[in-house]
């Protein structure tokens, strides 16, 4: 087997906290497809693009006969460097992207934060305090850019509401994009990577830099055999994280004007789980409040 046949010729680049677990999960359980078993987010073009081709083929290692043969890393839409770096490998010619609804995708990185690196301050601080994260929930001028050097058609865009109502649409989208069987897709059952609170934040949250340390030193048998084990599952017993309240979801939905409205236009055509969720909470966030007052029901606004 030739080593070119060991690279991948298309990749995952986007978004985090839209369903690329789920992808992974999906794709790895077609026999026509190979994404590596050693780790999920490879990151070669982002991070370690100066380790070379044959520190990325060692993830490939175990291609046999797949047609479509790839990685999911999706922070790659966003770090400029990946374009030119992608370029310098013709073979990868195809690429998938999750995107979610702009404020629902910030509000689940609030909850992996929450959940990984025992962040504590309030939703509204987090999207104060960490502008780059909220910058991943524009999707619009990553995507131009992806497009422009590779061509529209190398892109598959994927709405992961879309997804959950109807995963066997997606399925038959996937296989034409990759010239697979549509046919052999095996759908995970349930919700994977849930944002949650462990019950022990500290502990929960060193294992996790310690997951960090491990795959940066190419040590992911270690993460492998812990996982097995079933360590993470033991430190994640905890609470779910609260839904998100209605009017930070409209405080939110402010910032990104515009912004569905461009997604839409590079897609060609309306997002109505995304439009419907924005009426259904701005419907809430404006209803009246009923209040106790001196034994009287009052009834209020939210600002009231």
């Amino acid at each position: 087997m030739s080593p070119s046949s060991h690279l991948p010729n298309f990749l995952g680049i986007g978004v985090p906290r839209a369903g690329t677990t789920w992808l992974h999960e999906l794709l790895s359980n077609h026999p026509e497809v190979f994404v590596p078993h050693l780790r999920k987010e490879v990151h070669f073009f982002d991070h370690y693009f100066d380790k070379g081709p044959e520190w990325y083929s060692r993830f490939f290692e175990a291609v046999a006969s797949e047609r479509a043969i790839g990685e999911i890393t999706p922070q790659y839409m966003f770090r400029e460097p990946t374009l030119d770096r992608i370029a310098e490998f013709p073979r990868i010619d195809r690429f998938i992207v999750m995107v979610r609804h702009p404020v629902d995708r910030t509000y689940s990185h609030y909850g992996l934060k929450v959940r990984n690196n025992h962040y504590t301050d309030s939703f509204d601080d987090f999207c104060s305090r960490n502008p780059d994260i909220v910058a991943m929930s524009r999707y619009s001028s990553p995507l131009t850019r992806f497009a422009e050097r590779f061509g529209r058609d190398s892109l598959l865009v994927l709405v992961q509401e879309e997804v959950t109502r109807d995963p066997d649409r997606a399925k038959v989208e996937l296989a034409r994009h990759l010239g697979i069987d549509p046919d052999a897709f095996a759908v995970p059952d349930g919700k994977v990577n849930r944002s949650f609170i462990p019950k022990n934040r500290r502990l929960y949250s060193a294992a996790m830099r310690a997951v960090h340390v491990l795959n940066r030193s190419d040590n992911e048998w270690l993460v492998r055999f812990a996982k097995k084990l079933g360590v993470k599952r033991l430190l994640a017993r905890g609470k779910r994280l609260e839904p998100l309240a209605p009017e930070a979801f409209c405080r939110l939905l402010d910032r990104f004007e515009g912004e569905v409205e461009r997604v839409e236009a590079f897609l060609g055509r309306p997002i109505p789980a995304w439009r419907g969720r924005e009426a259904d909470m701005r419907a809430k966030a404006s209803a009246p409040v009923e209040r106790q007052v001196e034994g009287r029901d009052v009834t209020s606004s939210p600002e009231g």
